[in-house]
């Protein structure tokens, strides 16, 4: 069966170049205090366990106003780089901005598959920027670097919907807290910081 498009969104942008879509992103939500959310960390945990096998990147995008201080801190949940936009503007919470970015990012940093946390504010940002709601069974497995096959099981845990997006990248996934386990941090990770150029005027004073 075919999940409706009123749960899933996937976007194409570069459909006839699609061997440039490398690894898999998770667009981070933080806490007060430089802490990421519970569902950042259980969605870093499962790109890390899907990204391994195929010899995958796991990105975190963190957009805000002075994220640079604690970014090394989230290579040790699985990240191995940390796309960070930084900027005043973006210190309050405001769709329409973190969009905009989002677009950035995807247009410059190709990702196959995005993962989203389940929550009013990624909500806020990913409607923004499809013009859709995504809200997708939960993610379990990429047969390719290029197919993410999503899975809904029953309560008998038989697969009752599964569906594949073999020609749209990238693909976007928005899960709830709880469906994934976090990885226990591991200290000695290391990864790359990116400070991503934010374009004159693609950001509005909130």
């Amino acid at each position: 069966m075919t999940i409706p498009d009123s749960e899933v969104a996937a976007k194409s942008f570069l459909p006839s170049a699609k061997s440039v879509w490398k690894g898999i992103t998770v667009l981070g939500e933080l806490l007060p205090g430089g802490f990421l959310h519970p569902v950042t960390l259980e969605l870093l945990g499962k790109a890390r366990k899907l990204a391994d096998p195929i010899s995958a990147r796991v990105s975190l995008l963190l957009i805000g106003n002075r994220l640079v201080e604690n970014a090394r801190t989230y290579f040790s949940f699985g990240a191995d780089r940390v796309f960070i936009y930084d900027d005043p503007l973006l210190e309050k919470f405001d769709p329409e901005n973190r969009a905009s970015i989002l677009r950035h990012f995807v247009e410059n940093y190709p990702s196959t598959v995005m993962f989203f946390g389940n929550t009013s504010k990624a909500d806020a940002v990913i409607k923004s920027f499809t013009g859709k709601e995504i809200n997708v069974p939960d993610p379990v497995d990429i047969r390719s670097e290029a197919d993410l096959s999503l899975i809904r099981t029953s309560f008998t845990n038989d697969p009752i919907r599964q569906t594949g997006f073999p020609y749209s990248c990238p693909l976007m996934a928005s899960v709830r807290e709880g469906i994934f386990s976090s990885m226990e941090p591991d200290n000695n990770r290391r990864g790359e910081i990116i400070i991503c150029e934010i374009p004159a005027g693609s950001l509005s004073a909130v």
